[in-house]
């Protein structure tokens, strides 16, 4: 019984740990996929010039822009900065603090 309990918190403690090495690049995928999605969805253009992580739950992006395919842009933000709710997070909820 002990055995199975310290391979089941090695085994969480590891895909944790992999989870936080590879963070940057699960989170450029998702944001990609994402982009395309609404992109093909909506009939227009949505970019995310750069993101980065600020600790453990923190993220920013800059250079946020929605453009029509025919037309002006609709929105620029040049900074955006959100915390993630990480009690949410675990129970596969996507929830934001702190915007700014």
């Amino acid at each position: 019984m002990k055995k199975t309990a310290l391979i089941v918190i090695v085994v969480f403690f590891g895909l944790l740990a992999s989870a936080l090495i590879f963070r940057q690049s699960l989170t450029e995928i998702l944001i990609i996929r994402g982009m395309q999605r609404f992109n093909e969805r909506y009939q227009a253009k949505f970019t995310v010039g750069s993101f980065a992580f600020d600790g453990l739950s923190g993220l920013s992006f800059r250079n946020i822009t929605l453009k029509p395919v025919q037309g002006d842009s609709l929105m620029r933000i040049g900074y955006f900065h959100a915390n993630i709710n990480l009690r949410k997070l675990l129970r596969f909820k996507l929830a934001f603090r702190n915007l700014e």
